[in-house]
């Protein structure tokens, strides 16, 4: 093994390490907003609005000024 594979060896190792402390880190903020949640009563998934159930035209969203 020459020195050009055993620094290839090392930066992967570097990345893979970081890779899975990121994982990590990721699954502890989610636990903790997950009990934040739980502690709060929020519900885990709110109700999405329906497409145009709510939503103004779009002859609503221009302003008179533009439309002349």
């Amino acid at each position: 093994m020459n020195q050009q594979n055993v620094q290839l060896v090392v930066w992967l190792g570097v990345a893979v390490l970081a890779l899975g402390w990121a994982n990590l880190q990721i699954w502890r903020v989610r636990r903790a907003l997950t009990q934040v949640r739980r502690e709060r009563g929020v519900p885990k998934h709110r109700a999405v609005p329906q497409r145009g159930a709510m939503t103004p035209a779009p002859a609503e969203l221009t302003s008179p000024v533009m439309a002349q």
